[in-house]
């Protein structure tokens, strides 16, 4: 939630067009805590000023602390979800691509072995684990001879 610290308002702006002009805004915080805000009209030089202190709607340091905490259990879920869905992607492009190549070769005894790994995907594929998506990776390899790699698409995370 947003705590509204103050307000001020500039006057001697000259008049111009919607986003023409040009004010210039500085904000500065200090070892105190106290946000200094100034605003400047840069043709005619009119200015104000404001100066805020957090004296109320601050957070305590237990709040911060456990913001903190929720942070970083939420990016721990948040890395365990991205590797889990790489995977399932990467068996995806896995499976199709053996598809591609059996379809090419017109390979029916192979395309109809592959339909169980097709058909594994688009029903449990959505809530399978990591492991579980890894396990099916390593069969698809055992039976085709393609790996499937989620960790190329991780460097990038």
């Amino acid at each position: 939630a947003n705590n509204k610290l103050g307000e001020f308002k500039i006057s001697g702006v000259q008049r111009a067009k919607r986003g023409e002009p040009k004010v210039e805004v500085t904000f500065s915080l200090d070892a105190n805590g106290i946000l200094s805000v100034t605003a400047m009209d840069k043709v005619t030089g009119a200015q104000a000023k404001a100066d805020i202190k957090a004296d109320r709607g601050r957070l305590t340091d237990s709040d911060i602390e456990r913001m903190v905490a929720d942070a970083e259990r939420y990016r721990e879920e948040d890395l365990a979800l991205a590797r889990k869905i790489h995977m399932r992607n990467a068996l995806e492009e896995a499976i199709y691509s053996v598809k591609s190549s059996l379809t090419e070769r017109n390979d029916i005894a192979g395309i109809s072995e592959l339909d169980d790994f097709i058909s594994w995907v688009e029903t449990d594929g959505e809530s399978a684990t990591y492991e579980q998506l890894s396990r099916k990776g390593d069969q698809l390899y055992a039976k085709f001879g393609i790996r499937v790699d989620a960790s190329s698409r991780m460097h990038n995370m």
